[in-house]
Parts: structure tokens; C-alpha cells; sequence
């Protein structure tokens, strides 16, 4: 049973399954009901089942006048209902096939040059995203502080290797006692970003761009998330890695709607 929530609960957000759990909802818990009103008139009036049933039966095939703009009013609802997430549904296969297309291309497409070492390159991205800022300053909204996020670390941020004379991934993170370089970013949410393949809940961001444009840095406070439950970490797991790395975080993969 169990099995059967968390599959109705994956696809709920689906366009077109959406529409088919709802189906099956509303069809099942009307038959239902329906059975459980004839049995309640069958004991409330000592008349068969069949009897009671019948009833029902009649009842819904009745005729029922209804005014004609009442009516129009009901097909347009009808169809807004029903079309809009089949239309949502072609809009995200187009994307999807659009993005196949882009990312096919873009994986044939050699990378460009580094146009300068990686400082110059980073005081020049703080400029276009943080634009006048000459002190430490915070950006509370998330949803501005990922907007900002974008701008910084917009493509292209990964070089060839080969042939740039200066690095070829010139932006890089560091946490706890870990770093790495950044290659890809991008925004999944009104506050949720994919940084390389970690992701990312902003709170909130800090910018400081000094006189010295070598000292330039970007400070990003994340919201922690609850646990996926496969790993099931307790509190002394957790107190553990951030007293080890900084931070506590979990591995995972989702594929389909489902964690894996």
C-alpha cells in the first residue's frame, strides 16, 4: 500500500498523470459512495440492495434542464480543465527535446579560450552582477540573491584546457575544508540552484568587491533540507560530518521522480 502512495505521489505533479489519478479517484470513491448510500437505503427503508441501487441508477439518469449560458460556462470550464495540463504537457516535451537538441550541439562545439586569468575574469562577473557595490553587502530576498547567482556564474564559466593560456575553469567554491572549481550552474527554483551537482537552498548571499580587484569573493548561505530518507542519518551522524567537513550533506540521484 505503501508502494502504491509513493507512486501516485511521484506522478502527482505530472501533467497528464495528474489527470489519470484523478480519474481513477474520483471514479473508484463515486462507486463507493454510491454503494454505500443504496446500503444505508436499503436499511433505512427494508428494501433489497438491488432495490435501493435502482433507485440511484434512476435518479442519475434523470433529465435536468439547465440554461444555456449556465451550460457554456461549463464546457469552457471543462475544457480549461481539461486541455490546459495537456498543453503544459507538449510545452515540456518541446523543452525537453529543445534542451536534448542544445545540449547535443553544445557537447559537439569545442570549448572556447579563457579570455583572462581568473582573477580579472571574476572581478569583471562581480561587476556585472554586483554593480557598485565597493563593501561587504547582503542580499536577504533569495529569490534576488539567486537572480545575482545567475548573473555571476552565467556561461561560459568552463574553458579548453588545452588550448587557453590562463585556467580553464577560472571561478571556484570553498566549504569547510573542501574546494573545488565551478563548471556548471544552474537555477532550478524561485531559491534552489545546482551548483556542479550539488543543490542548493539560498537564504541568502553576501558580495564584497574590494579597491584590490584580486580580492573579490561571494559569501552563500544555504537553508538546510530535509533528509531523502536513504541514508537515514540521525543527529550524531550529522553533528559528526560538520565537526569533520563543515557541513553535513547526503549523495543521490533522482531519475524519473524517483531518489535512488
Amino acid at each position: 500500500m505503501n508502494k502504491i502512495f509513493l507512486k501516485i505521489k511521484e506522478n502527482w505533479s505530472d501533467p497528464v498523470w495528474s489527470i489519470v489519478i484523478a480519474t481513477i479517484i474520483i471514479s473508484v470513491g463515486g462507486s463507493i459512495l454510491a454503494m454505500l448510500y443504496s446500503f444505508a437505503l436499503s436499511l433505512y427503508y427494508s428494501i433489497s440492495f438491488s432495490e435501493a441501487f435502482g433507485v440511484i441508477t434512476t435518479f442519475l439518469n434523470e433529465t435536468v434542464e439547465i440554461k444555456i449560458w449556465l451550460f457554456l460556462v461549463l464546457l469552457v470550464t471543462y475544457f480549461i480543465l481539461v486541455f490546459t495540463p495537456f498543453i503544459e504537457f507538449a510545452k515540456n516535451i518541446k523543452l525537453k527535446v529543445k534542451n536534448y537538441y542544445n545540449s547535443s550541439n553544445a557537447e559537439k562545439q569545442e570549448l572556447p579560450s579563457a579570455p583572462s586569468h581568473s582573477t580579472p575574469f571574476f572581478n569583471h562577473r562581480m561587476a556585472s552582477a554586483f554593480p557598485g557595490i565597493r563593501e561587504l553587502t547582503w542580499f536577504e530576498n533569495p529569490t534576488e540573491a539567486t537572480k545575482r547567482l545567475e548573473i555571476l556564474l552565467r556561461k561560459p564559466i568552463k574553458f579548453d584546457p588545452v588550448n587557453s593560456k590562463f585556467e580553464s575553469r577560472p571561478i571556484w567554491w570553498f566549504r569547510g575544508g573542501r574546494a573545488l572549481y565551478i563548471e556548471e550552474f544552474k537555477k532550478m527554483g524561485r531559491r534552489k540552484v545546482l551548483m556542479n551537482h550539488d543543490q542548493l537552498k539560498v537564504k541568502r548571499i553576501a558580495a564584497y568587491q574590494s579597491a584590490s580587484y584580486y580580492k573579490d569573493f561571494v559569501y552563500v548561505e544555504v537553508v538546510g533540507e530535509k533528509q531523502t530518507g536513504l541514508y537515514s542519518l540521525d543527529k550524531d551522524d550529522i553533528k559528526r560530518h560538520i565537526d569533520t567537513y563543515g557541513y553535513s550533506r547526503e549523495e543521490y540521484g533522482i531519475i524519473k521522480n524517483k531518489i535512488g
